[in-house]
């Protein structure tokens, strides 16, 4: 694959920068009037404006820099801090906010936590910087002021996490902000305060997060890495000031000579296991009853967890097989639940069927005892 210019992404980053901006002072001018006589002193996203036009700033240098043949590498933690200050503050309206999350969403897309050509992977802090953004999604907070704009964040919030999960640029998260997302798009998912369109899109999110970590399970059970060493290129120039480089300006508090494993096999197997408890007709799991604190609907998460299973196994086929701990929570609970579920759901007896025919079909060998016992027990 072709790799994209740096020249290209800078461009992709000030359009950005400009379009915050734009909502930044367009916000600024519907409050009240003395706010808007004193947008220096009053405003609470004067902050916000001054470093996204501080980042502004250094963009034009670095084309400048650029037009005149020198070429680098760009630190992603710079670029993404004046967005994430925007999410972490509670100061920005709902508008602003679906702002800063749908210029960083067309930022992923045009491929901001991709390396360029001729750029340095240790360099570009992409798993520092992708880190960063997902913890700063999960824990974002705005002035709730008008409910469409909150569903409107809410929604960003659930797609943000979508693309950073399932995204190429997802296999440099660690197990932590997996774990996170996958908390945050479920509570959209079962919240009954939420619209309905904002549910539907969580368990779909949902859906095509499972699909993406359990069609990686094979590489972890090889021991594959998923962070590529491809394209790492310690001999190229860095631009210190001009690419962001300025240590007085960076607020991360992520030592970024510090080296972060991607998620592997640990999370994996508490997504599986937490999937399984949404099965339980008992909801023994603690995790499950934390969210049934919520008023949750036990048959809605239980049709939830069904689908989600029946995902997880036929995305991961026999190679699950593979990794003793998961086929451990198969035997000792899946099939137990799925008895249950047959015998007291009659509304999801075809879901567990499905479940249970896709165990027949890949796990037959491993799971002859639990399949004896489903069969005498359901037949």
């Amino acid at each position: 694959m072709q790799l994209m210019k740096v020249e290209t992404l800078i461009c992709c980053v000030l359009g950005e920068v400009e379009y915050i901006l734009a909502s930044l002072k367009n916000s600024c001018l519907r409050t009240t009037s003395f706010l808007a006589q004193n947008f220096r002193e009053a405003n609470p996203t004067d902050r916000a404006v001054q470093s996204l036009t501080k980042l502004q700033k250094r963009l034009h240098t670095c084309i400048s820099a650029c037009d005149a043949g020198e070429h680098g590498t760009l630190d992603r933690v710079e670029i993404i801090i004046p967005f994430l200050d925007i999410f972490r503050g509670t100061e920005a309206c709902g508008e602003v906010t679906i702002a800063a999350f749908q210029s960083l969403m067309t930022l992923m897309e045009c491929g901001l936590f991709q390396l360029c050509r001729g750029e340095a992977q240790s360099r570009a802090l992409l798993p520092q910087s992708l880190t960063m953004l997902v913890e700063s999604v999960c824990m974002c907070r705005f002035n709730m002021t008008d409910r469409s704009f909150d569903e409107r964040v809410l929604y960003s919030i659930v797609q943000c996490l979508r693309i950073a999960l399932t995204s190429p640029c997802g296999r440099y998260l660690d197990d932590e902000s997996i774990w996170a997302s996958v908390e945050v798009v479920f509570r959209m998912s079962q919240e009954s305060r939420r619209s309905d369109l904002l549910q539907t899109t969580a368990i779909h999110a949902l859906d095509s997060i499972v699909r993406v970590i359990f069609h990686r399970l094979n590489n972890v059970v090889k021991g594959r890495e998923f962070v590529e060493n491809a394209n790492e290129e310690d001999g190229v120039t860095n631009l210190q000031v001009r690419n962001f480089s300025n240590a007085e300006t960076s607020t991360s508090e992520m030592p970024k000579g510090v080296s972060y494993r991607p998620y592997g096999l640990a999370v994996v197997l508490k997504l599986f296991r937490f999937l399984v408890n949404m099965i339980d007709l008992n909801c023994k799991s603690k995790s499950i009853q934390n969210f049934f604190s919520w008023k949750l609907k036990p048959m809605k998460v239980r049709k939830l967890g069904l689908r989600l299973v029946d995902t997880a196994l036929r995305i991961s086929g026999d190679s699950i097989a593979n990794y003793a701990p998961i086929m451990v929570v198969i035997q000792d609970d899946l099939c137990k639940y799925l008895i249950q579920t047959m015998l007291n759901e009659p509304k999801l007896l075809s879901n567990a069927l499905q479940v249970f025919k896709l165990l027949i079909t890949y796990h037959r060998a491993e799971l002859k005892m639990p399949i004896e016992v489903v069969f005498n027990a359901v037949y």
